[in-house]
């Protein structure tokens, strides 16, 4: 970062946007998650997934979430270790999570959420419309769908607690601050920037 000298490089072919944390860079290739050191680019371990990867991987709080032809993934960041997979359906967006709640946006409409540690489903929430990529903080779920609505849904149970028609699909994940929720959208091919309840 000092003067943006290359530190190494590794010959891949990334088929979906890398992750990383502190310590490693994960990269998807087809079937394979590599696990590269941050620090000098050497292979720290690999993970066969055994199905084409529909999903950028999510790194957070030492796990990565790896999203294969309707299977979720949870793998221990530090070894490699696949600590469970589960078969939930079609998934185009990295899930979110937040402490021990894994929340995973579905292709035929529904969002699920999941305990961490095992896989195990907490709630379903049928939204009718295919939903993007999810964010979960504190209390809330939030995410837009494909029908250019915006829910936000209780992270306890998945009820919804709020729900707008914003006249644009959301792209990407929204961003939060003490009191405004922040998403980008297209609106006929242009960009749009909303914030929401202030």
């Amino acid at each position: 970062m000092t003067d943006g000298a290359v530190r190494w490089t590794v010959p891949l072919a990334a088929a979906k946007p890398l992750a990383a944390d502190d310590k490693r860079v994960y990269v998807a290739d087809g079937e394979m998650l590599h696990a590269l050191s941050a620090a000098d680019g050497k292979v720290a371990w690999r993970v066969v997934a055994g199905r084409p990867m529909t999903a950028p991987p999510l790194a957070h709080a030492g796990w990565v979430l790896l999203a294969a032809a309707g299977d979720l993934i949870a793998i221990r960041a530090e070894d490699g270790a696949v600590v469970w997979r589960k078969t939930v359906g079609p998934i185009e967006f990295p899930p979110s999570l937040d402490g021990d709640l894994l929340a995973v946006s579905l292709v035929d409409g529904r969002v699920i959420a999941l305990a961490l540690e095992d896989g195990s489903e907490r709630w379903t929430r049928n939204l009718h419309s295919s939903p993007g990529e999810p964010f979960v903080v504190g209390e809330r779920v939030y995410v837009g769908t494909q029908d250019k609505t915006f829910y936000v849904l209780y992270a306890s149970s998945g009820r919804v607690e709020d729900h707008r028609a914003i006249g644009s699909q959301v792209r990407g994940r929204v961003a939060i601050d003490d009191e405004r929720v922040y998403m980008a959208g297209l609106l006929h091919s242009l960009p749009e920037l909303f914030a929401l309840y202030a």
